[in-house]
């Protein structure tokens, strides 16, 4: 409770609202004052083991007030007298106590009381009179003072000869008459009445409390089986708006991944369409030139380039005038395939010979190793060719690339061409194949065989002009 002090002056030391100094006599708590915040006004602190804590000031605690010497003797005369006065009326109006009001009035205050409800009716009689007598009995009174009765007295004006005058209705807090005492009767009798009826009256109170308790009991079952399905329906209600959210997540989730399949198919799709556009204008250009590369009968070959729509007589005229043949006969390997003149006017597009190809020459009037563009050179060439393969051999281990130009003694060396556009074969050395001493050779073709007297009948060697293989 708040004492009256502060430090809330100036001059921040603590005094009595009066502006006394607290210099005579302190009782603070163990290390109080401690100043924590604005705690700024004195209080008795029961938790400080009763002693003074300062204290915030809006806090709401009760309070003691000081009152000077003489008005603390004045007030306590007038206490004094105050309860003299109240036994002396006390003892005075001893009798029974009637309810001031209208009747009205009274009902609303038995009902709020919870007590019995006494309607007392008078005349001007000398029943009444008597009867008068016996609600000023001291056990009466004090029986109704006890059970907190609302007791009301009214006269009786009316001339109605059905009501009996003295008449006294004990009614319950539910409305229900619980004794009706008409006429005169003797003190005694009266008395057990009016205890019957406080009796009962206070029973039914006790039903009446016991109901309204259980009433208020069911009540509060009720709200809380109330509350409980409420909470139960918002449970309910918060996990569906979570399964609808759920599912809208999972939905999105799902579309957004269908979403980034579809844009990375159609990019893969746009990426190939593009590769494929590429590789078409690629092989567009390729195939708008015809690569031809050129076999020749003595294994050494010679490329051009045509345009892709230019016939194959072009190449036949190439070559034909090249070799300084009139007509030679074009052919490939693979497929095997020999062109005849009906082919002659197709393009190369047409024979699928675009972008490149190679086809194989044999002049239509045979090819002879010793033919007269041999020169004189050619047979020594031939003389010579086993042992340069010797001394080549015996270089390759003392890593020396021989290069022996012999361009004096032969007459049949060849330049392979290339003018492709992506640069074409490397141009090959010259090589002439010349049967060895003592042998011969003929020709089939561009194919070359080679016999000599050792061989039996069934033994052939043959050499293709490419390679020195022996098959």
């Amino acid at each position: 409770m708040w004492l009256g002090g502060t430090d809330i002056t100036a001059s921040r030391q603590w005094e009595w609202m009066n502006g006394e100094s607290m210099e005579g006599f302190t009782d603070w708590g163990p290390g109080l004052p401690d100043h924590s915040g604005s705690e700024d006004c004195l209080e008795f602190e029961s938790e400080f083991g009763n002693h003074w804590n300062d204290d915030y000031c809006d806090e709401l605690n009760y309070f003691i007030c000081e009152r000077p010497e003489t008005v603390r003797k004045k007030h306590v005369v007038q206490r004094e007298t105050k309860l003299y006065l109240l036994f002396a009326v006390s003892a005075i109006s001893d009798g029974m106590e009637w309810f001031g009001g209208n009747i009205s009035e009274a009902i609303q205050s038995s009902k709020e009381k919870g007590s019995v409800f006494v309607v007392y009716v008078t005349g001007d009689d000398d029943m009444t009179k008597e009867m008068d007598k016996c609600w000023d009995d001291t056990q009466v009174s004090q029986l109704c003072k006890k059970e907190a009765v609302v007791a009301i007295k009214i006269k009786h004006n009316s001339p109605d000869p059905v009501v009996v005058v003295p008449a006294s209705f004990f009614i319950g807090n539910n409305g229900v008459p619980l004794e009706i005492v008409g006429g005169n009767t003797n003190l005694d009798d009266f008395r057990e009445k009016v205890k019957a009826a406080l009796e009962v009256g206070a029973k039914e109170m006790i039903e009446q409390k016991k109901m309204e308790k259980m009433q208020k009991a069911a009540e509060e079952e009720r709200q809380k089986e109330v509350e409980r399905r409420k909470l139960g329906q918002d449970v309910q209600q918060l996990k569906k708006v979570q399964h609808e959210r759920e599912a809208e997540r999972q939905a999105r989730f799902h579309k957004e991944k269908a979403e980034r399949k579809q844009q990375m198919e159609e990019a893969k799709k746009a990426k190939l369409l593009e590769q494929q556009r590429a590789a078409a204008e690629a092989e567009a250009r390729r195939s708008a030139i015809a690569r031809i590369q050129f076999r020749l009968p003595d294994g050494t070959s010679v490329s051009n380039q045509f345009e892709s729509t230019e016939s194959l007589q072009a190449a036949h005229n190439f070559i034909a005038q090249r070799l300084g043949e009139s007509s030679v006969t074009l052919s490939t390997a693979y497929p095997r395939r020999t062109f005849t003149e009906a082919e002659m006017t197709s393009s190369f597009m047409d024979l699928q010979l675009a972008p490149t190809a190679v086809l194989i020459v044999v002049p239509s009037g045979g090819f002879s190793l010793g033919g007269s563009r041999s020169g004189g050179g050619g047979l020594l060439s031939m003389l010579l060719a086993p042992l340069m393969l010797v001394w080549n051999f015996i270089m390759s281990f003392f890593s020396t690339a021989p290069s022996i130009a012999n361009n004096s003694n032969t007459s049949a060396s060849t330049s392979r061409s290339s003018t492709s556009a992506a640069g074409g074969d490397r141009a090959r050395p010259t090589a002439t194949k010349r049967p060895a001493a003592g042998g011969s050779s003929r020709q089939d073709g561009n194919i070359r065989r080679l016999r000599n007297a050792q061989d039996d009948d069934d033994e052939t060697a043959t050499w293709n002009g490419n390679s020195t293989q022996q098959m």
